[in-house]
């Protein structure tokens, strides 16, 4: 099965993996450097944005995973929001959108992003989320599928 990246933006990219690689050690150094590098991938997507004014939906779809990675709940929902709102058939942001409310506890929201997830995709499932997330850190990948568990996904 291939590994799915949520952006063919480079500098993003590599920013996000050293973000994912710092948390693997779960330092509050190794936090903390992660989340820098969360905000350099955010900063690159953003400046991605700003050179393309109509961007891809990946991009913002991209732009909310890394906000909420950084721990930037708000500024992720704003995100992803805005990326349903460019394609609303666009799963991978119905799946963030998902993961921040239950992240957050927001369980009605979380609910109502699961149920379009399913009629998105009827098959979608935990299981088949574990296989294609590109996160090497079992932590990282466990908070994710969690956050997605809490929305009500199996």
């Amino acid at each position: 099965m291939q590994v799915r990246k949520h952006t063919d933006h480079v500098e993003t990219y590599d920013s996000w993996l050293r973000g994912m690689e710092q948390l693997q050690h779960l330092t509050k150094e190794s936090i903390a450097q992660a989340r820098r590098m969360f905000e350099r991938a955010i900063e690159a997507v953003e400046k991605a944005i700003r050179l393309n004014p109509r961007p891809p939906t990946y991009y913002l779809n991209t732009l909310g995973w890394n906000y909420f990675l950084a721990g930037q709940y708000e500024e992720a929902i704003s995100a992803l929001k805005k990326a349903i709102s460019h394609n609303p058939n666009y799963l991978y942001a119905h799946t963030n959108l998902a993961g921040v409310y239950g992240e957050l506890g927001r369980v009605e929201e979380a609910q109502a992003e699961a149920t379009e997830i399913l009629r998105l995709n009827p098959t979608y499932s935990l299981e088949v989320a574990r296989q294609m997330l590109p996160y090497k850190d079992p932590a990282v990948l466990e908070r994710t599928l969690a956050a997605q568990r809490k929305a009500g996904l199996k």
